[in-house]
């Protein structure tokens, strides 16, 4: 009678073993696929360019599980309130932090205009990178934003932590009034004429054009001032000289903001397109 006790005793032993193995296998998961590397991260309100590397690394992307963040634990505790849409994560990278060093100087150039900011995400300045390290990096709103998106006072970020077997990216969505950004001095404004001038000093190839010298072109002020997200600009039209006729021949429009020294060209069919300075 106490052997057949023993006996049934060890067989539900065996038995809970085994579905403690299933069940954690199951937890794991299996690994994520390897995906060939972005070109760009995307969030609802911006897209910008990708963490760039060789075809030898490889690459793995997670979704995150959707989470709920109410407004208290975000007030107390703001690195609760980041969501994170996007996970990339890369394997074989040679020199991670020279990697990570110039995609940091990528993104906080004048093309994205990324800043860095701190636990508290206060804008800070950027520290001495290491073998490992995490930064978040918060893109201020602007113009290439959707302004469908706008009313939701979202910003997008990107985190990124790294260590010397790898680095991960994390693109990012935080609410607005959560982050404090510095104040940027506004410039002098310009008068007409220096406006003028400061089109004369570009390459034409930078607003679409052909020539090899903006002077080969006459640059004209139009009156009045032109609408672009609430803000007042100038018009400037750019003719050039028809070799046939001797004529001059409209070359192209632009669109001049005093308020931050943005420049817009006039598309086809009206439409406005920023140029990336």
């Amino acid at each position: 009678m106490s052997k057949k006790k023993v006996f049934v005793g060890v067989g539900v032993l065996l038995i809970v073993c085994v579905l403690a193995a299933v069940f954690l296998l199951r937890g794991k998961g299996e690994p994520l696929p390897v995906i060939p590397a972005p070109m760009e991260y995307a969030t609802p309100e911006l897209s910008v360019t990708a963490l760039p590397v060789s075809a030898e690394v490889q690459v793995t992307e997670k979704m995150p599980k959707a989470a709920q963040t109410e407004e208290e634990d975000a007030e107390q505790d703001p690195e609760a309130a980041i969501s994170v849409v996007t996970t990339y994560n890369y394997k074989g990278m040679e020199d991670i932090v020279t990697a990570v060093s110039e995609y940091c100087e990528l993104l906080m150039g004048d093309e994205f205009g990324f800043v860095p900011v701190d636990e508290e995400l206060k804008e800070t300045e950027l520290p001495e990178l290491t073998d490992k390290g995490t930064l978040l990096l918060v893109h201020p709103k602007d113009d290439r934003y959707n302004e469908e998106d706008e009313a939701q006072d979202i910003l997008s970020a990107l985190r990124l932590n790294w260590t010397k077997k790898g680095c991960e990216v994390q693109v990012c969505q935080i609410p607005e009034h959560l982050v404090t950004l510095n104040e940027k001095p506004r410039p002098e404004p310009l008068t007409v004429t220096q406006a003028i001038d400061y089109l004369y000093g570009f390459a034409p190839n930078k607003l679409g054009l052909k020539g090899n010298s903006m002077f080969e072109y006459q640059v004209l002020a139009m009156d009045g001032a032109v609408m672009v997200n609430g803000v007042p600009c100038l018009q400037m039209n750019v003719y050039g000289k028809n070799p046939n006729t001797g004529t001059n021949e409209l070359e192209g429009q632009y669109l001049f903001s005093n308020e931050d020294r943005s420049l817009y060209e006039i598309a086809s069919e009206g439409f406005v397109e920023q140029i990336v300075l």
